[in-house]
């Protein structure tokens, strides 16, 4: 009995872009020159070798942008991707529709791996739900219609936040964010201003107009 092997798309991913067929191609070809090297030593049932080097044959899958791929050998699937994180509920559109594109560009299997969001100018308009990925470290939600922004007060590791233009009325939800260095506020031309004593711990905060410069 001999080894063989077979590279399944999971379904759980969407379809490849063009961009990677050379590298799955690529891995294809040396996942099989893997294979064939311990064939020729030893029956594939008994010869760690091979299962060494399937081992090493998921890490260059994963390495070289397969990670939609199953890999088999034998008929027995040795490798499967993990889903894409989709535990959460957004019950804007517009910014559930925003997440679901950075999850599937970087391939992202839990929350804690967005670290950074770039949502502005799509007309959202609630950022109910957001509060689940708690990594965000710079989250950009500029030129929207934002009026509530308590949510984000769940992001304990933000660092930058970016709320130009929007129609926030009361900013008060922002201001216990432990790691904020940088917030933008300009354009929220119904914004209640910040106290002297708020705020204190930015680097940088940018308010509108009407609000007494600090």
């Amino acid at each position: 009995m001999c080894c063989r092997y077979r590279l399944t798309r999971s379904r759980k991913y969407c379809p490849c872009r063009p961009s990677l067929l050379p590298f799955l191609r690529c891995s294809s070809a040396i996942i099989g020159t893997l294979l064939r090297g311990g064939q020729r030593r030893h029956h594939c049932k008994e010869n760690l070798f091979v299962f060494q080097r399937i081992i090493t044959a998921v890490a260059l899958l994963v390495s070289a942008g397969c990670g939609s791929y199953d890999l088999s050998v034998n008929e027995r699937v040795v490798y499967t991707p993990l889903p894409l994180f989709s535990e959460y509920t957004l019950a804007d559109e517009a910014l559930r529709n925003c997440v679901s594109t950075e999850i599937e560009r970087l391939k992202i299997t839990q929350a804690s791996q967005l670290r950074d969001l770039d949502c502005s100018d799509l007309g959202v308009e609630s950022v109910a739900g957001l509060g689940i990925f708690t990594s965000v470290a710079r989250l950009v939600l500029s030129d929207n219609r934002i009026s509530d922004p308590t949510e984000l007060g769940k992001l304990s590791l933000l660092r930058d936040l970016q709320l130009a233009n929007n129609k926030i009325v009361d900013p008060r939800g922002l201001y216990q964010l432990p790691a904020l260095q940088s917030l933008d506020l300009r354009g929220n031309g119904s914004l209640t201003c910040p106290g002297n004593s708020a705020l204190l711990q930015l680097d940088e905060l940018k308010l509108p107009g009407h609000c007494p410069r600090r």
